[in-house]
């Protein structure tokens, strides 16, 4: 159990209202939200609300502010600015998955509604586009980031901690030699140097044709 209560600023637009809470006994989690002008009639409404998401979390506390929170004001305000030790590289690329993918599919929901089945979409989304590697990255980036939501105490659990990626891909299989010579007899004798090498090398289309 804790405390509630409000806490009132006069202003010269109006008297601004805050809700106070404290989550245990001594020592334990403190924390004030700005609820804005309005009614008292309403501020206590809202510290009401307040008081029961707090006390119907089982597994402890998670602050109210998760409450007004979309995930893109998160990445904006909390995770991106926090993120230190990165490398140039990994950063570019995180912030790449966020800009193409996380931010349409789920940056103005609340924080607290995204759950593993919408996570889940995204990621199957993403695997019928044939982008396996990119979903699993993209996975990854995901569990990050929820999994610092929940340690600042704005989540109380991870929803994409559950998800897979799923995907009835399957590497190709190595031609034999008999299967290697028949694809080569197959092939104009104009382009059988430029197979030949890529069967050989395993070369992407782009590194073939650069070669000189």
């Amino acid at each position: 159990m804790g405390s509630y209560w409000l806490e009132a600023r006069k202003t010269k637009k109006g008297v601004v209202w805050y809700a106070r809470w404290q989550v245990g006994g001594r020592g334990s989690a403190k924390g004030r939200l700005r609820l804005g002008i309005m009614p008292r009639s309403e501020a206590e409404r809202r510290l009401r609300k307040i008081e029961r998401d707090m006390e119907d979390a089982a597994i402890g506390y998670i602050s109210p502010k998760s409450m007004y929170l979309t995930l893109d004001r998160f990445l904006d305000e909390k995770w991106l600015p926090r993120r230190t030790g990165v490398r140039p590289k990994t950063a570019a690329i995180e912030e790449g998955l966020i800009r193409l993918y996380i931010r349409p599919a789920l940056g103005r929901l609340p924080l607290r509604a995204i759950t593993p089945e919408a996570v889940e979409d995204l990621v199957a989304s993403v695997v019928r586009d044939g982008k396996l590697p990119t979903a699993r990255r993209l996975l990854d980036v995901l569990r990050k980031i929820f999994n610092d939501a929940r340690r600042w105490y704005y989540l109380s659990r991870n929803p994409a901690e559950t998800v897979r990626v799923k995907s009835d891909w399957k590497p190709p299989g190595i031609l034999s030699v008999d299967e290697a010579c028949r694809l080569l007899s197959a092939v104009h004798p104009q382009w059988r140097p430029l197979v030949l090498v890529a069967m050989l090398t395993g070369l992407r289309w782009g590194e073939l044709v650069a070669l000189r």
